[in-house]
């Protein structure tokens, strides 16, 4: 099977799922560096050409619960869940009963979920044998980058091989496979450059939630529901003095979670732009801003 090939594949078994008013889960899985993120961004890049479903970077490759939900309940929409631990993986988050309502209560919102992750170990069970309709797997070997492609029936076969093997005997992952592809092809430049400048602000806000001792379960819970809280409120304000401040304001909050504001000012003033219309477009935000 060619490359091509397989994002029609994907592309014909959405549209099919789509006419029965269901939505499609993707598992993308592999060791560290083998292409996860970029398979999934491709993906999303081909669905959009092809009018299937909305796809744009800045909005839909989310890292944590806000930005899901934000973008799920919108309907028809590709969703690359880059390695998000806190989304599917954790039982915190799956405990998390609002969270939990909105996986299973949006089958009917046609949406295609693609998640990533290292190992299907990590996956929630229920995600990962009853809602997943295929597995894709990224290997990198001196030939270059290969995909493995696995239906929804070999999901407990490839949870035991990660359980037991992790990805010691790689073989058997290969003979597991229903096709095999070489050399998939990259995103464009383009899609590259705007994954980046987001996985950096997804770095930055990580690190200011972890500076002021706040978790992604309980930001995302008070943002959402709301309800005040003095953490949430130090978080808030770091975020609105680096979004809305001046570059003295930036250097000094960037320079505490060990990032040099002056050595790349233009790159960094993207990235904060990110946080910006993720995070401080809430009416309260907007307020707050016309006041400063």
């Amino acid at each position: 099977m060619m490359f091509i090939e397989l994002l029609e594949e994907i592309k014909d078994a959405i549209i099919e799922r789509k006419s029965k008013e269901l939505d499609t889960v993707i598992v993308i899985f592999g060791a560290e560096g083998t292409g996860k993120s970029m398979f999934g961004l491709r993906l999303g890049e081909y669905l959009l050409e092809d009018n299937v479903l909305e796809f744009d970077v800045f909005n839909n490759v989310v890292y944590h619960s806000v930005e899901f939900i934000k973008i799920f309940n919108r309907g028809n929409q590709y969703i690359l869940v880059d390695e998000a631990l806190n989304l599917f993986y954790s039982k915190e988050h799956m405990g998390n009963s609002y969270i939990a309502k909105q996986l299973f209560r949006g089958r009917f919102k046609l949406n295609t979920l693609a998640i990533v992750v290292q190992n299907l170990r990590w996956l929630d069970p229920v995600v990962r044998e009853h809602r997943a309709r295929l597995f894709v797997m990224t290997d990198k070997t001196a030939h270059g980058y290969k995909l493995l492609v696995f239906g929804s029936d070999k999901a407990k076969e490839l949870y035991y091989l990660q359980r037991d093997l992790g990805y010691s005997k790689i073989e058997k992952y290969y003979k597991l496979a229903s096709h095999i592809i070489e050399d998939p092809e990259m995103p464009s430049k383009k899609t590259i450059e705007k994954y980046k400048l987001l996985k950096e602000a997804n770095n930055i806000l990580g690190s200011l939630l972890d500076l002021v001792g706040l978790s992604e379960a309980k930001f995302a819970k008070l943002y959402i529901i709301g309800g005040k809280d003095e953490k949430r409120e130090t978080f808030m304000g770091l975020l609105f003095k680096l979004v809305e401040g001046d570059e003295d304001k930036r250097k000094r909050i960037l320079n505490m979670i060990g990032i040099d504001y002056s050595k790349n000012k233009e790159y960094y003033d993207r990235v904060i732009e990110i946080l910006r219309e993720k995070y401080l477009n809430t009416k309260k935000d907007i307020k707050r801003r016309e006041a400063h």
